[in-house]
């Protein structure tokens, strides 16, 4: 392990994974623009239905009349939330403020990044900045306009605003990121405090009336929205994502719907008795998003565009591959890496590949879930950060995050 130490092999390696996130970006930057399609243009159609009054799913277009092929998967609370990116410009405004936020998103998980590494010198702080930026699936979302690196943007602004005690702007930006509940919904464990509840009571309240707001508009009841999630095929979408889902349907013969059903209440289970088993602990800020992240990634369906939501995993790794000399840190961190940051089209000629991904990311929440708090030399948590972007050390841990 020594030869990992010699300046110029960092230099290499952080070079080339530079250069593997430049190629990333800009591959999905330019498809985008020079072969538009994808997710993007299903959204916009949606908002088109939207806009004039009907809810975009063919059971519940055909009650006014109606004849169409758009089945959105997106929650009625999402569907006002459509207005910001294609209203009134349509396809180019879409493009352009999807590409625009997302970039803006990976710029502010990078500087998170540099900020909680650089302490154990310049290298690491750049592998922090790095390491998200080069998640192969990014491509793919600017690619596809899709909304996953928006979503993590603002789960980062979430912990950014906990660590600084703005719980209520916290939880708004929680509620906004649950534009993909996939991603966002176990981020809502950090705020099942009583000083927190809040902020959870704020986001959900503003998710519930934005889903009013969809209902009201589009002529609809909760009741008949619920109706055509309960049917037996309504999540078959989810067939052919990298998730564990597909393999609890197909294993135990249930429905989709019933695989997902239960795999959320087992996250949402054991979630629960982790924050619980670790109340009085020391709070560790990027542990908890870790654990969060973990907890999403195994327990709903996504596809490869959402890898940035393993972003605080991967980070809680290198950063204890750094702090600690223990070996299987270290490997831990290496096989992360690899697993995020080789190309898809690579990973698809690999037998088994997202299965042994899938198991990866969960040991790796197990494992990080029952990691002491890290701790800095001061024998308190590592700093978190403060408003003017300096670290600091908490003396009150149970105020972290």
């Amino acid at each position: 392990m020594s030869g990992l130490n010699r300046p110029w092999l960092r230099a290499l390696g952080l070079t080339l994974l530079a250069l593997l996130a430049v190629a990333g970006l800009l591959n999905g930057l330019l498809h985008a623009w020079l072969a538009p399609g994808g997710d993007m243009y299903l959204r916009l159609n949606e908002y088109g239905y939207f806009r004039t009054g009907v809810f975009p799913h063919p059971q519940l277009a055909l009650r006014k009349g109606l004849e169409i092929t758009a089945a959105s998967v997106y929650p009625p609370y999402a569907m006002p939330m459509f207005a910001l990116f294609f209203h009134p410009g349509g396809a180019l405004q879409g493009r352009m403020v999807i590409q625009a936020l997302s970039l803006a998103s990976l710029g502010l998980v990078s500087w998170c990044g540099y900020r909680l590494l650089r302490e154990a010198g310049v290298a690491a702080g750049v592998l922090g900045s790095l390491a998200g930026l080069a998640i192969a699936g990014n491509g793919n979302a600017l690619a596809h306009g899709q909304f996953s690196l928006i979503c993590m943007g603002l789960i980062t602004s979430q912990w950014l605003l906990l660590a600084r005690q703005r719980r209520i702007p916290a939880g708004l930006c929680w509620a906004l990121a649950m534009i993909k509940p996939q991603i966002a919904l176990p981020f809502a464990l950090p705020f099942l405090r009583a000083r927190r509840l809040r902020a959870l009571v704020a986001g959900v309240s503003l998710l519930l009336a934005l889903g009013v707001v969809a209902l009201w508009h589009t002529g609809n009841s909760p009741l008949d929205y619920l109706e055509i999630w309960t049917r037996p095929r309504s999540m078959n979408f989810i067939h052919g994502s990298q998730s564990s889902v597909t393999d609890v349907a197909d294993g135990m013969r249930f429905h989709v719907n019933s695989s997902q059903l239960v795999l959320a209440g087992l996250v949402v289970g054991f979630g629960s008795l982790w924050w619980w088993w670790r109340r009085k602990r020391p709070e560790d800020p990027l542990q908890i998003a870790a654990v969060c992240a973990v907890a999403s990634a195994v327990g709903f369906y996504h596809l490869n565009y959402d890898n940035i939501l393993m972003f605080p995993a991967l980070l809680a790794t290198l950063r204890l591959a750094i702090t600690r000399s223990y070996l299987h840190w270290r490997l831990l961190a290496a096989a992360m890496g690899l697993s995020l940051w080789i190309p898809l089209r690579v990973m698809e000629r690999i037998p088994w590949s997202g299965k042994a991904q899938l198991l990866l990311w969960l040991a790796a929440g197990v494992l990080l879930a029952l990691q002491e708090p890290e701790m800095g030399g001061n024998g308190k948590p590592l700093p978190v950060l403060r408003e003017g972007g300096e670290p600091q050390p908490q003396s009150r841990p149970t105020k972290l995050l």
